[in-house]
């Protein structure tokens, strides 16, 4: 497992783990988040995006190449007290039946 944060810890910007497999060493499934969240002010008059991130899953393909195979996430949307708009989002994307280019140029 391979931890990722930024350097500074003000930054807004992504953290999570990598599993790497050992053999190959390529990545097998990723998960990250922001690394932080934005300042109160920020949250309570205009947005609030907790749980935003992603999640991406690889496989080896026969001949070799690792290919993402799904990506999915859930998190919720927070718009300030103007609108009152708050909803829960969850993504779920599969990858399947992958054929290789052949590709010649002159």
């Amino acid at each position: 497992m391979l931890n990722v944060a930024p350097k500074e810890k003000e930054e807004f910007a992504w953290e999570g783990e990598a599993f790497i497999d050992a053999a190959e060493f390529q990545p097998i499934t990723v998960f990250t988040r922001n690394s932080r969240r934005p300042p109160r002010l920020v949250r309570t008059m205009w947005f609030d995006l907790p749980g935003l991130g992603f999640n991406v899953a690889y496989r080896r393909q026969e001949d070799g190449v690792w290919f993402p195979s799904g990506f999915g996430r859930e998190f919720q949307v927070h718009v300030g007290p103007v609108l009152f708009f708050n909803r829960d989002v969850s993504i779920s994307v599969k990858n399947s039946e992958f054929e290789r280019a052949h590709v010649e140029a002159k």
